[in-house]
C-alpha cells in the first residue's frame, strides 16, 4: 500500500511511520523538519513542506492509496492550523481520487454518556482544552460534508510509554472508565484502521 502520512515527526505519528515501514508499505511524509525522520529507508519518501501549503499537500497525496493524519496542535498561536491542514488534505484527496482517510483528533468531540452531547459542550469540560476541542469539531464537521471513507480516532489523555496493547475502543464515546492511553497504542490503532473498514465515517474513542 502507498500511504501519505502527515504528522510523522510527532509523538503519535512516529509510531505510525514505524509500523507502516515495518509492514513493507511505501510511505510519503510531508515534514518541515526532515531531520527528525529515520534516514536511509528505501520505502520512505520525504517531502519538505508544510501542511498549510495546499500545493505541497497535493504533491504528497498524489498517487497514494490512503492518507493518515497524526497532526497535532503544538503551536498555540495557530489554533486553526489543524483544521486548515486537514482541509488541504481533504481537497487533495478529492482532486486525486483518494478515498481512505484516518485522522487522529481528540476526545472532546466524542459524546458525553450523561448528556448525549459532545463532551466539549459540557460545562465541566476543562476551559484550557476547549479551543483545541473546538478545532477538532471543525474537522469532524468538515469530514461529515465529504464523501470520503474517513475514520476519526479520538484518544483520551495520552502519555509517552511503550505500547501496552491494553486498549479498548467505543463508537462515539470513550470506553467506560478510560482515562489514558499511550502514544504508541494510539498510533498503532490509527494505523490499523487503514486495513479495517469497520469504522468508516465514525468517531472511535480509545483508552486503556
Amino acid at each position: 500500500m502507498k500511504i501519505a502520512l502527515f504528522g510523522a515527526t510527532g509523538r503519535t505519528g512516529r509510531y505510525i511511520l514505524e509500523q507502516a515501514l515495518a509492514d513493507g508499505h511505501r510511505v510519503t511524509v510531508l515534514a518541515r523538519n526532515p531531520s527528525k525522520l529515520p534516514p536511509g529507508k528505501y520505502s520512505l519518501t520525504i517531502q519538505l513542506g508544510d501542511v498549510l501549503d495546499a500545493g505541497a499537500v497535493d504533491d504528497a497525496v498524489f498517487g497514494q492509496d490512503a492518507v493518515i493524519s497524526a497532526l497535532g496542535l503544538g503551536n498555540s498561536q495557530q489554533l486553526d492550523a489543524f483544521s486548515r491542514g486537514v482541509a488541504n488534505i481533504v481537497a487533495a484527496m478529492q482532486a486525486n481520487k483518494v478515498r481512505r482517510l484516518v485522522v487522529i483528533a481528540g476526545g472532546g468531540i466524542l459524546l458525553d454518556r450523561a448528556t448525549g452531547q459532545m463532551r466539549v459542550e459540557s460545562p465541566t469540560y476543562p476551559a484550557a482544552y476547549r479551543p483545541f476541542a473546538e478545532e477538532h469539531r471543525r474537522i469532524f464537521d468538515l469530514l461529515q460534508r465529504t464523501d470520503l471513507d474517513w475514520t476519526l480516532v479520538c484518544p483520551t489523555t495520552m502519555f509517552d510509554e511503550p505500547a501496552t496493547d491494553a486498549m479498548r475502543s467505543a463508537i462515539d464515546y470513550l470506553p467506560e472508565g478510560g482515562k489514558r492511553i499511550t502514544y504508541a497504542d494510539a498510533g498503532r490503532f490509527a494505523y490499523r484502521q487503514l486495513h479495517d473498514d469497520s469504522h468508516l465515517r465514525q468517531r472511535v474513542g480509545i483508552a486503556e
